[in-house]
């Protein structure tokens, strides 16, 4: 693939061959594909930890969220409510989304070497809604 950079200015977008440091057309700082791809294996390394770590997570702690006619007695209990065992259940579930996301776009940057508005996008929704149940976590104390 030939080196290319692109305007990062949103009403420009322009791409040019090469590296450039200005925008041929607006002179606004421009994005060099390297950078992307750089990114991109940051990003799909730390989302797959993300979906690794969130699974590894699960697979010690759901079980003891079982009720105690499924749970065998010979390991913790869960002693919260039903609400907090299914917040703990979306937590856990939204960083699994999320870190897929991550690994997603991540490898979308490594092959095309761009960014993309719709990844972007989805990742800071997924962002807000786990700032949201972090929220709703933290209210549980007081």
């Amino acid at each position: 693939m030939a080196d290319f950079a692109t305007c990062m200015d949103p009403g420009c977008g322009t791409r040019a061959k090469g590296r450039a440091a200005a925008c041929p057309a607006c002179a606004g700082p421009m994005r060099n594909n390297g950078a992307s791809k750089v990114r991109g294996g940051l990003l799909l390394a730390l989302g797959l930890f993300l979906v690794l770590f969130t699974g590894w997570i699960a697979a010690t702690v759901l079980p003891a969220m079982l009720p105690p006619t499924l749970n065998p007695g010979d390991g913790p209990v869960f002693r919260g409510t039903a609400e907090q065992g299914r917040t703990i259940i979306g937590l856990l579930a939204a960083l699994a989304v999320f870190g897929a996301t991550a690994s997603a776009y991540g490898a979308y940057m490594l092959i095309t070497g761009r960014q993309n508005r719709a990844f972007m996008t989805l990742s800071l929704l997924l962002f807000a809604l786990l700032a949201y149940i972090g929220w709703t976590v933290l209210g549980w104390g007081g």
